[in-house]
């Protein structure tokens, strides 16, 4: 994932060649901006050139990303780091915390730091995958309305199954069976 930081350094020289760890689009659209760079552009001319260069699929990932950061930048108090931290997981959906450090070209303990806060503050899930741990963007909140029905209707299942289950000469859980279960005398 592109995050500004690469972006502002592409814009101040940084060759593409060392951006190894971004996936092809984002080394496409920072080849483009280095071409314009070459071409003597100044760097906000360099980025709007890559973008009128840019073909339908990238500007389509483009737009997608800046819509992520934009939801993101809105959510108060978060850190600008730990905004571009759950900017990047909200673009890739789930990742893990290696493929998140290598996205942002973060150091690993930092951004397990900050994904810790989004998980505390109800922002990602963390669960354990095929890979080990992996983290999921929560776009927002599931409505306390939404979860008393699920428990409510859960209940209401477990309770109908307890029922269907029961038969008179099976206890239940109100009923306690009172044969002994081995001889008391020998």
């Amino acid at each position: 994932m592109l995050t500004l930081e690469i972006l502002y350094a592409v814009l101040q020289g940084l060759p593409p060649d060392y951006l190894t760890f971004l996936d092809e689009i984002w080394s496409a659209f920072c080849r483009k901006i280095h071409w314009a760079l070459q071409r003597g552009a100044d760097p906000a001319s360099a980025f709007k050139q890559a973008l009128q260069d840019a073909g339908e699929w990238e500007v389509r990932e483009i737009n997608r990303l800046f819509a992520q950061a934009h939801r993101v930048v809105q959510l108060p108090g978060l850190t600008y780091r730990q905004r571009e931290v759950l900017t990047a997981l909200r673009y890739s959906k789930v990742a893990s915390l290696t493929n998140l450090s290598r996205a942002l070209g973060a150091d690993r303990g930092n951004t397990h730091r900050r994904l810790e806060v989004l998980v505390k503050r109800g922002l990602a899930y963390k669960f354990y995958g095929k890979g080990g741990v992996c983290y999921l963007a929560i776009s927002a909140p599931l409505p306390r309305e939404a979860r008393l029905e699920i428990h409510k209707f859960i209940r209401e299942g477990l309770d109908f199954a307890a029922s269907e289950t029961a038969t008179p000469t099976t206890p239940t859980m109100s009923q306690k069976s009172t044969t002994p279960t081995k001889p008391t005398t020998p």
